[in-house]
């Protein structure tokens, strides 16, 4: 549905004389063209919203008539919804970034930039004690240089970051994941230059001569005007692609619909530099707006919404069209554009605003290579077409399926509750009520001869089916698991599979993720790596700050390093579980896995783990550390005990080293119960380690024999 957000533009336009009404005109039926060749994809987004909402077709409705089930379960939410929360979960983790920007291999720069980096480099040098006489090697300015600019691409990182967050691009990004997985496609534009209003506040300075010093006002908000890089969601009913393309590179054009209340569409030619005497005029002569009609989509949408009377025409708006394409160097001419003779066959990238058939703005792509400013991110996609398929359309066969089958189940389990009852009316009596039925009825009849064998009243018995029915519906919803890649165990819903298990359901977790990976993927290729490749190029041609420009790499890391991430921290708590008994114990540094742990569940791992010199602190001064109570001063493999060579475990006082801080002992005869110690043999001196031996320093399995 047409949205009421303004237009993006990125540089101020020429005014367009008159003339280009010729062009506008020639134009605003290629997307009349483009509008018509969108409706049988149009009717497959509505099959998907209706599906997502639970509601059937019209004709469905008919199909089913008036007495039976209508029931729609709806599986197609919950797959929808889980898909949406698992990719947000993925590609937003807290304190990380999807993406990264890096130095190039070798960095190339500007001379006057080598300059500076190597005089730099022969102050540190100096500072350090190496006269200027002595130059630096080749490989010493090279590494310089690689490391300047590790510097310059982290500041360029953050700056690209806090812009992004001051767009909400966590919010963009949900509204296009969403559009991706409700209808198979996900359309992100930009970046494109905004002016943006910056609130700001500061302290008004007191008047001076009434005893108080300046600067000690009362807060006051501060407004100024400010470019900023921007990305946004775009609908995907607002868009209108060449119909002829299969990809978005392909597309010869790409059409915008806006539309807009009168205050937004002033506000547009005013920021955006439209010739405001069309605007004006043209507002004059429709001062209830153009919109006379509602497309064929947007009364379906409306009635959806169970809004009532929704078919009539809004009030008082405008249509606004946008148009990114190829113009031909005569049409711009006969629009009363300056096109040199030799140029009137060569295609230019342009940016063109339609108002009616009025063109109020033209300008050539001001975007580097005249790149296309829309990118897409599909859930799954093919050759055959530009749209992609959604997670509706995926699994609509088995959401069928599923809903005929639960429908056969109800309608015969209505049906085959009680008895059906046939009644002869002629044979009954005048005021007998033949509608009701309850236990112990009596049903008077008449009739003679005949009519008296007759029987008045029949009853009929409907075998039941419900389970039978019940199995095509488990049926259907396994199959839905399977086609849809999001199993109903990945978002809580009971299993009587692996999933009841804590390892069987870490296991088929990371499955789920693996299947993840390819769809992260798409988002990393369609949205991430152009979109932070735009910002870095509007940084690195607009930002004031020079120190945050060089030559610079960017990456999406969605489904190398957030998947592995995910992987990685069930990873972590297996190694952990399996490695927590008495045996590994001593040979396991717990302290590192536990921060490892930690650190792959987005927890700071200083909080969350006590560090080495904490914990020796601590023990020094005899105090436990939190979370450690019972832990013994030696660590944790201190005091645990060790397998004995026969394979037993010794008792719990059976001289094994246990709480005497150093490393468990052999078992050897007198400290052991029930073997006798040798005749003659002295005991331990007073204030000595009765267990001290030679072999302290070895590992305990050696000592015990292993």
């Amino acid at each position: 549905m047409a949205s009421g957000t303004p237009p993006q533009a990125t540089e101020e336009g020429a005014q367009v004389p008159d003339a280009g009404a010729a062009l506008a005109t020639t134009l605003r039926s290629e997307f009349e063209e483009a509008e018509k060749r969108r409706r049988l994809q149009e009717e497959i987004w509505l099959e998907d919203l209706r599906q997502y909402k639970g509601l059937y077709d019209p004709s469905m409705y008919a199909r089913i008539g008036p007495h039976r089930c209508k029931l729609f379960v709806r599986l197609t939410r919950s797959k929808v919804k889980a898909m949406q929360s698992k990719l947000m979960e993925l590609l937003f983790p807290k304190g990380d970034k999807n993406w990264s920007i890096k130095p190039s291999p070798v960095s190339e720069v500007t001379p006057e930039r080598h300059y500076q980096d190597v005089m730099h480099l022969i102050m540190v040098r100096a500072q350090a004690g190496i006269p200027p006489a002595v130059p630096p090697s080749e490989q010493d300015v090279k590494d310089w240089i690689q490391k300047e600019a590790a510097k310059s691409a982290a500041a360029m990182s953050e700056v690209i970051n806090d812009q992004l967050n001051a767009i909400n691009w966590r919010r963009e990004s949900w509204k296009t994941l969403w559009s991706g997985h409700m209808y198979g496609t996900g359309i992100v534009k930009g970046p494109l230059t905004e002016i943006a209003m910056v609130k700001n506040y500061a302290r008004a300075p007191m008047p001076t001569g009434q005893g108080f010093d300046v600067g000690v006002g009362k807060m006051q908000m501060q407004i100024s005007a400010r470019r900023r890089p921007a990305l946004y969601n775009v609908p995907i009913w607002n868009l209108y692609p060449d119909p002829y393309a299969r990809t978005i590179e392909e597309c010869e054009y790409m059409w915008e619909r806006h539309v807009l209340v009168p205050k937004a569409l002033l506000e547009t030619a005013n920021r955006l530099g439209f010739n405001l005497p069309l605007v004006t005029k043209y507002m004059n002569d429709h001062r209830h707006g153009d919109i006379t009609t509602l497309r064929r989509f947007e009364v379906d949408l409306r009635t959806m919404s169970n809004a009532g009377e929704t078919h009539q025409a809004p009030t008082g708006r405008y249509e606004l069209l946008e148009r990114w394409g190829t113009i031909m160097g005569w049409q711009l001419q006969a629009a009363g554009m300056n096109v040199a003779t030799d140029m009137l066959v060569m295609p230019y990238e342009c940016c063109v605003f339609i108002l009616g058939n009025q063109m109020v703005k033209a300008l050539l792509n001001p975007l580097p290579m005249g790149w296309n400013p829309y990118k897409a991110y599909y859930l799954d996609k093919d050759e055959t077409s530009l749209w992609g398929e959604g997670v509706p359309r995926i699994s609509r066969d088995m959401q069928a399926g599923f809903n005929a089958a639960f429908r056969m189940s109800i309608d015969n389990g209505a049906i085959s509750s009680g008895p059906l009852i046939e009644v002869n009316t002629d044979l009954m009596d005048d005021e007998e009520d033949t509608e009701s039925i309850y236990p112990w009825r009596v049903f008077p009849r008449r009739g003679m001869g005949a009519d008296a064998a007759a029987a008045a009243v029949r009853v009929y018995n409907v075998d039941s089916h419900v389970g039978e029915h019940m199995e095509i519906a488990k049926t259907m919803k396994d199959l839905s698991d399977e086609v849809s890649t999001v199993p109903s165990y990945s978002y809580g819903a009971p299993s009587s599979n692996a999933a009841n298990t804590l390892g069987g359901l870490s296991m088929l977790m990371g499955q789920v993720n693996l299947a993840l990976k390819d769809v992260v993927s798409a988002w990393d290729f369609g949205i991430s790596e152009p979109c932070i490749a735009g910002m870095y190029d509007w940084n690195m041609a607009y930002h004031p700050d020079e120190s945050i420009k060089g030559d610079f790499e960017c990456e999406a890391r969605g489904a190398s390093s957030l998947v592995a991430k995910e992987l990685s921290a069930q990873s972590h708590m297996g190694f952990l579980q399996a490695t927590a008994n008495p045996m590994d114990a001593p040979f396991i540094k717990r302290d590192y896995l536990l921060r490892e742990a930690a650190k792959s569940l987005d927890l700071e791992a200083d909080k969350a783990v006590v560090t080495e010199d904490e914990a020796i602190a601590a023990r020094a001064r005899g105090i436990p550390m939190p979370g450690m109570a019972g832990i013994p001063p030696g660590g944790l493999s201190a005091g645990l005990p060790t397998m004995m060579p026969g394979g037993g475990m010794p008792p719990p006082d059976g001289g094994m080293g246990g709480g005497m801080g150093g490393p468990p002992q052999p078992p050897t005869p007198g400290n052991m119960p029930g073997v006798p110690a040798k005749p003659g043999a002295k005991g331990p001196k007073p204030g000595g380690n009765p267990m001290a031996t030679p072999d302290m320093g070895r590992p305990p399995a050696l000592q015990a024999g292993f």
